[in-house]
């Protein structure tokens, strides 16, 4: 069966315009890709050139008229005369290897710039609106929105008696927002946390969520030293922000979903 040139013209033109999108796309990981074989490329070259420049000095001293140099340096300096010109593949690949290495990590480092900074400018956005909407409804409306919030996400995540985390700091079920995770803990304990939180935020100026896992005594993730509080982005009223909201777990108990609103750390990313 012949396929329709028509078709098949369609198809070249469809997927050779696609080439230059996805190099473009994939740049990273394709310099990342150049930069290892060009390194691999220079070991395999050297030894190729390294081979043929000892060939090449033995013929050298192999002459009758060959002089030996009287110092090691004499010495040196003869063998780069006769075989340097075995090692240019090398310089050549090896510069080759170095920009597209350097190069991939700019492009990834400017783009994780512009996702940072189109993270940040979502972030400003969302907090104009929660503003606006406790300007226009209330608070008593908002908080039972964030209520209704609150008990939706318990409801999405049954608890599992398998997975609560026992911090010895009291019975009662609480469940991290950040985290998703659940955990016995103490109310009055965790406003204490907070206090002592939002002095610390204060005098270092910025926090990550670990901090609060740490004085939790719940294990600190690796995703939570990213985000966190910087204080002059918080409301000086309540820093932290951290609330107790109740709600009622999936199998009927009594249960506090642990919110507080965090950012991209920006100690982390403010040099990218």
């Amino acid at each position: 069966m012949k396929l329709p040139i028509k078709a098949v013209k369609t198809a070249l033109v469809k997927y050779t315009k696609m080439i230059p999108k996805l190099m473009v796309k994939e740049s990273p990981t394709i310099l990342a890709g150049i930069g290892v074989v060009g390194v691999v490329s220079v070991a395999v070259t050297t030894h190729t050139a390294t081979k043929k420049a000892v060939e090449k000095m033995e013929e050298v001293r192999s002459e009758d008229d060959y002089v030996e140099p009287e110092t090691k340096v004499d010495a040196a300096i003869e063998e780069v005369k006769e075989t340097w010109q075995y090692y240019i593949p090398v310089g050549a690949i090896m510069v080759v290897a170095i920009v597209a290495i350097v190069q991939g990590n700019r492009i990834s480092l400017r783009r994780i710039s512009i996702l940072t900074d189109a993270y940040r400018m979502s972030e400003k956005l969302r907090k104009e609106y929660q503003t606006k909407v406790k300007e226009v409804l209330g608070e008593n409306k908002e908080a039972k929105i964030q209520n209704e919030i609150a008990q939706d996400r318990l409801d999405e995540d049954p608890v599992d008696e398998k997975y609560v985390y026992a911090t010895g700091h009291g019975n009662s079920l609480i469940k991290d927002c950040f985290s998703g995770r659940y955990f016995y803990s103490n109310p009055e304990f965790i406003r204490q946390v907070k206090n002592q939180l939002d002095r610390k935020l204060v005098i270092e100026d910025y926090i990550s969520v670990n901090e609060l896992f740490y004085k939790l005594d719940l294990e600190m993730l690796d995703a939570a030293a990213d985000y966190g509080w910087r204080v002059d982005h918080c409301d000086m009223k309540d820093l932290t922000d951290i609330r107790l909201i109740p709600g009622t777990a999936s199998d009927g108990r009594p249960c506090h979903v642990l919110t507080y609103e965090v950012e991209l750390g920006f100690d982390v990313y403010e040099d990218s």
